[in-house]
């Protein structure tokens, strides 16, 4: 059963400029980190219901809790977490660490 990280970030008021740090320079750190099977970026072209507004929702695909753990705390890991917070995506983002329940 693979262990998922879900990071779900928040409409930006200025959509070219986080898409130009997150697609050119954060995905491309993210696809580094040691473990990950499958990086899911999916860009939100609707809001069906629910009063958060999302702009991206990203799943982090690992064989098992241990390797996201791992891969979070290698330097690929921790250089994702200083990009993110470089370009102000931590105040945007919220990470959620899952396991498979189906």
């Amino acid at each position: 059963m693979t262990t998922s990280l879900f990071v779900t970030y928040r409409v930006p008021d200025d959509a070219a400029a986080f898409d130009k740090s997150y697609f050119d320079g954060h995905v491309p750190l993210v696809n580094k980190m040691p473990g990950l099977l499958e990086n899911r970026v999916n860009k939100v072209v609707q809001n069906i219901a629910g009063e958060q507004k999302l702009y991206v929702i990203t799943e982090l695909v690992f064989e098992n809790a241990e390797a996201a753990q791992k891969a979070l705390g290698s330097e690929e890991g921790k250089a994702t977490s200083v990009d993110l917070a470089s370009w102000g995506g931590d105040k945007l983002a919220s990470i959620y660490l899952s396991e498979r329940a189906v």
